[in-house]
Parts: C-alpha cells; structure tokens; sequence
C-alpha cells in the first residue's frame, strides 16, 4: 500500500514538473513576443515623434526667407542668390557630421531617380569636402561647399526648394523608415516648379 502510494506521489510529482515545465517555457514565449512588440511601439512611437516634428519644421520654415549664405566654390565665396536664373531649385543640404548610412541613402536616391537635385554640404574643411565629393561620385556641378546652416535651429538633412528670392517654397526632411517619401517629394517638386 505505502509502494503504491509512493509510486501515486512520484506520479503526481512528475506531471506537476511537466505542466510546471511547460508553463515556465509558455511564459517565455510569451515574455519574448511581448519584448518584441515593445520593442516595435517604441520605434512606432520614434517614427511618429520624427514625423510630427518634420511636420512642424516644415510648417515653421515654408514661405520664410533664407539669409545669403555664401557658396564656397574653387576656394572662393559667392552669394548664394547668384546661383539662380529666374527660375527655382531642389537643393539637399546635410552636414559631414550628419548619419552618414542616411546620407548615402539619398545620395544613391539622387543618382538613381532624382537626378535634378544639387547638393549643398556644410563643413569647414575644404579638404573634407573635396575627399567626400570624390569618394562618392557626386558631379561636381551640382555640389557646393557651405560653412553656417541655413536655418537657425538643428538640421538633420533636408531637401528645399528656392530661386532668386531665398523663400522657401518647399522643404522636406527624409526619414530612414520611410525611404520612398523622398522620391514621392521629388515628383511633387518637379510637377510644381521644375518642368
């Protein structure tokens, strides 16, 4: 009677460890899954502040007039303005500083499908210009050298449209989770000032 109700407990023992067992693995898993959609909000939730905050950018800077800066071509300054005939143009502005993965991103954007874009970057150093210039293929034509931004807070890259006048028509800021947004830009552009 005792062996029988020894072999009953071990029994039970040993269904409780595999249920126990099972349980513990079932809330891994569901532990795991939960860390993963966290993790997923959380990057929702930074894309949708970066949203937001372009927005308000975009809002903020549309229609106001950039100061002259001056472009840095062949070691010499000139204005800015004198870089336009009567017409408009899509600029990308970025700093050597800046992402330098997002920065590639959109340059390869600009070879491929946006091809009318020129390319304003802002560094002190000519010898860093010139190295990245070279190191990406960029046409040397459509590049210039700039040492202040443009706006008055910070920038990440962004693209604008401008002519003689320096208001900005049109302003964007790319965003590494939404890489199309970009080129959708570009058509818009090139529908209202460029053809």
């Amino acid at each position: 009677m005792r062996i029988k109700k020894n072999s009953i407990l071990i029994t039970l023992l040993f269904v409780l460890s595999i249920g126990l067992i099972v349980m513990i693995r079932n809330n891994y898993q569901i532990n795991s899954e939960l860390k993963e959609c966290n993790l997923k909000l959380l990057e929702k939730k930074i894309a949708l502040g970066s949203a937001i905050w372009a927005i308000t950018q975009c809002h903020k800077y549309t229609n106001e007039r950039i100061k002259d800066l001056d472009l840095i071509v062949d070691r010499q300054k000139r204005p800015f303005s004198l870089e336009f005939n009567d017409g408009y143009k899509l600029f990308y502005k970025f700093s050597l500083s800046d992402c330098s993965s997002c920065i590639e991103s959109e340059l390869k954007s600009i070879k491929g499908k946006m091809k009318s874009v020129n390319i304003l970057i802002e560094t002190q150093s000519l010898r860093d210009f010139k190295a990245f210039v070279a190191i990406n293929h960029i046409d040397t034509a459509k590049v210039f050298q700039i040492e202040k931004p443009i706006l008055e807070e910070v920038e990440p890259p962004f693209y604008f449209v401008t002519n003689r006048e320096l208001y900005i028509k049109d302003l964007f800021f790319p965003m590494s989770e939404l890489p199309d947004l970009a080129v959708e830009f570009y058509q818009i552009v090139q529908d209202k000032y460029l053809n």
